[in-house]
């Protein structure tokens, strides 16, 4: 039976670290992203959205793994840069966005869209705290979490177009 010193917990990689020590903090912000991308999938009706917000969680998954010492191919964070980038350029052509700033909240739909949106903002922030300590993950991994927060306001921004 493995004894763990109390107050520590181990990363994927092996190592061993106080359960303070901000690798966590990071793990625990973007799993609680990933939840809240859950809740804003569950209550979305549009299908398209469904999907993208599945993938996107599903690339959550993956930065988790990184975070936590797991050696990803490179390729792999740039190419799903890519596909969310163009996504949201493709939204950006199809959705009017408002001419002053919004009060989320209209519609239950828009609220998930919208705590998701507020909940990666902050893994963002933590996860480019570690950056600066670390050289895991990359800039292109949090690149890419700005651009989820991006795609949750545009699709506020579709769901209040639609509904309003």
């Amino acid at each position: 039976m493995m004894v763990k010193k109390i107050g520590f917990s181990s990363l994927i990689d092996g190592a061993e670290l106080p359960k303070s020590d901000f690798h966590f903090e990071v793990l625990g912000d973007l799993d609680e992203c990933s939840a809240a991308i859950a809740v804003a999938r569950s209550h979305n009706e549009d299908a398209e959205v469904q999907a993208a917000l599945k993938t996107v969680q599903e690339d959550l998954s993956m930065l988790m793994a990184m975070v936590a010492g797991i050696d990803v191919d490179e390729s792999f964070m740039h190419e799903r840069l890519t596909w969310i980038e163009g996504l949201i350029s493709e939204l950006k052509r199809m959705v009017e966005m408002p001419k002053a700033f919004i009060v989320p909240g209209e519609t239950k739909t828009e609220a998930y869209l919208d705590y998701a949106r507020a909940v990666t903002r902050r893994a963002e922030r933590s996860l480019m705290c570690l950056g600066e300590s670390t050289t895991k993950p990359d800039k292109t991994a949090l690149q890419y979490l700005n651009r989820i927060s991006s795609l949750l306001y545009l699709y506020e921004i579709k769901a209040r177009n639609t509904t309003g």
